[in-house]
């Protein structure tokens, strides 16, 4: 039966493929969504993997809060490999002409940097840059956008905080600045000995210090590691090594990914209604052909392999085309928008992204194609010579399979998104979309069917085809349904962040904010801030004591970093901030529990409902 089937198949492909267009149309573009979306996160993946050691600046990096490293710390640095330091704080900038700026202003030490190259305009290299005049004021290399905000030209001075600098030099690029995050300001950069003589790194200041390090042949930094730990016994330290150079970018790639891969998916499956729909309408051309088969003795199998075999050939012929496009968007990418991307990427075709993006497509194509090929099978002859594919399909093998598809759609879905629980919100979401939207379909076609009786003319005649057994209704309101819903989300979500960044961040922040008054002179500061804006009451001036620290244990017991799973152990790794207000401020925006009495003292408490109030 299979080679009959088979001649039979390709005797009915060579005469041509009109009538699956649309089937081709439909799962080329959502698996060429997917596949681009997947070949591009992989990409910006393997850029990040080669340059791995150039963004941390190193094998190894440490870092440590709001403290420097003691001798034992120094000299396990230095037991590792090469050791290169480095401290970073935020500073107001201030040019002669007044005008002023927050800046990210970093000190490097000697031998900066240990893996990869700076770039600077205006001087021979960094080290010319940093050179000290001959009355001893540091140099230092800034951004493009500091000279431009401050009108500085390169020899010009300006403070940061009270101490001179002169910029010598354009910083354009630096090779670990990716790993070093997020920066509220422009980057000024100078000596490690300059920046320790503003006095912002000093005790109890808000800055970072950093210690890369080299190790000898690029050796595997997991035992170095190790060894590091078991002197050092992590206390308040972040140790990483090339491997994790860039967590928040491989992160913020992860969802990206997910999320533009999740609206290919989405749109494959609106497609994939239009593939029911395009099976659906080519098998109803080809009745007398069935019809003919059946008369002569074919049996249902014979007839379902044979266009089995016609849609399997053409759904690899459309996921072929999706994944040569899909291929292709990367590759565009990289040639157009290489120079300009925030972020190292390696274009070119990797296998995985385009399998996996080709086992969406072919799942997808049996799950919609299936319960068709059942009607086919099922219709008997005379039914087929009254032009009827209506017959009802119990369960079959056919529906066992688009069952099986389904629910393979599912699982990869889950399987392959960073967020598994939000992949099965996403999934449900979508799956009571459909039905909905199909049972409006079922409504619209019994309401046509009620109003044409009323009317007359040409409205009745269309009201009397939506109604009738062949209205594309059941298939076309849930394909349309769907798309608008994606596109139209797609639209509320991008509108809701502009006006979170446009018109409620400007609303509801702050208009200045001021940063590590020194201890002793917050009174003097309160009476600086009223001269300027006059009575500072609690609705235009608060100031409150802010510190930052790490959770060093949870409900009464020491916290232990191996029972944390990795993807949670940030919020232990990282230092949070803590603030103390006496009074409930105007619009704390408490959604629960209640806020602690106005000159409360005590040790630093949290409450929440069930548990005992304070003082009680």
């Amino acid at each position: 039966m299979i080679p009959l089937s088979v001649r039979f198949a390709l005797r009915e492909l060579r005469g041509g493929v009109r009538g699956f267009r649309i089937f081709l149309a439909c799962l080329a573009l959502g698996v060429m969504a997917i596949a681009a979306a997947s070949s591009t996160a992989e990409a910006f993946r393997r850029g990040l993997a080669a340059q791995s050691r150039e963004i941390l600046g190193g094998d190894i990096a440490v870092t440590a809060q709001q403290r420097g490293f003691s001798a034992a710390e120094r000299a396990a640095f230095a037991q590792a490999g090469k050791v290169v330091y480095s401290a970073g704080a935020r500073a107001m900038a201030q040019a002669p002409s007044g005008d002023r700026r927050l800046v990210e202003i970093r000190g490097v030490g000697s031998g900066y940097p240990l893996a990869g190259t700076i770039t600077v305009q205006g001087a021979a290299s960094l080290d010319q840059a940093l050179l000290p005049a001959a009355d001893g004021v540091a140099g230092a290399a800034v951004e493009p956008a500091l000279l431009d905000r401050l009108h500085l030209k390169l020899g010009d001075r300006f403070l940061v905080g009270d101490t001179p600098f002169i910029a010598r030099a354009v910083l354009i690029g630096e090779p670990d600045r990716i790993g070093r995050g997020f920066a509220l300001g422009p980057r000024v950069l100078t000596r490690l000995e300059a920046l320790r003589a503003t006095g912002l790194i000093a005790p109890g200041a808000l800055h970072a210090e950093s210690a890369r390090i080299a190790l000898p042949s690029r050796a595997d930094p997991a035992p170095a590691i190790r060894r590091l730990k078991a002197v050092l016994h992590g206390d308040g330290l972040l140790i990483r090594d090339r491997g994790d150079a860039a967590p928040g970018a491989r992160k913020l790639i992860d969802r990206l990914e997910y999320f533009l891969g999740f609206i290919g998916l989405a749109s494959l499956l609106a497609g994939g209604l239009g593939v029911f729909g395009a099976v659906q309408a080519y098998l109803e051309t080809r009745k007398s052909s069935i019809a003919a088969l059946k008369a002569l003795g074919a049996e249902g199998a014979l007839i379902r392999n044979v266009y089995l075999i016609q849609i399997a050939l053409l759904a690899g012929l459309g996921v072929i085309i999706g994944l040569g496009l899909g291929a292709a968007v990367p590759l565009l990418l990289g040639v157009f928008a290489a120079g300009s991307l925030p972020i190292p990427a390696l274009f070119a075709v990797y296998p995985l992204p385009l399998a996996k993006a080709a086992l969406f497509g072919l799942l997808s194509a049996a799950a919609f194609s299936l319960e068709p090929l059942a009607r086919a099978r099922a219709t008997p002859p005379a039914s087929l010579f009254r032009r009827d594919l209506g017959a009802r399909v119990g369960f079959s093998l056919e529906a066992v399979g688009a069952i099986l598809a389904a629910l393979g759609l599912a699982a990869l879905t889950v399987v392959t998104a960073p967020t598994p629980v939000m992949a099965g919100i996403m999934i449900a979401g979508v799956a009571v979309s459909l039905g909905l939207l199909w049972g409006l379909g079922r409504l619209a076609v019994r309401a046509a069917g009620r109003l044409r009786g009323r009317l007359r003319g040409a409205l009745r005649l269309g009201l009397a085809n939506l109604a009738g057994p062949r209205s594309a209704a059941r298939s076309a309101t849930p394909a349309i349904g769907l798309g608008i819903a994606l596109l139209t989300a797609v639209i509320l979500i991008q509108s809701s962040l502009l006006g979170q960044i446009r018109a409620v961040a400007p609303r509801t922040a702050p208009a200045v904010i001021f940063t590590e008054i020194p201890t002793g002179r917050d009174a003097a500061f309160d009476q600086a801030v009223s001269a300027v804006i006059g009575p500072a009451g609690p609705d235009r001036y608060l100031r409150f004591p802010f510190v930052t620290g790490r959770i060093t244990g949870l409900k009464g017991r020491p916290l232990d970093r191996k029972t944390i799973p990795q993807d949670q152990r940030w919020a232990y790794d990282n230092d949070i901030s803590l603030s103390a207000i006496g009074p409930e401020p105007k619009d704390a925006g408490l959604t629960e529990g209640a806020w602690w009495p106005a000159g409360y003292a005590g040790p630093p408490l949290v409450w929440r409902p069930g548990w005992p109030r304070p003082g009680a």
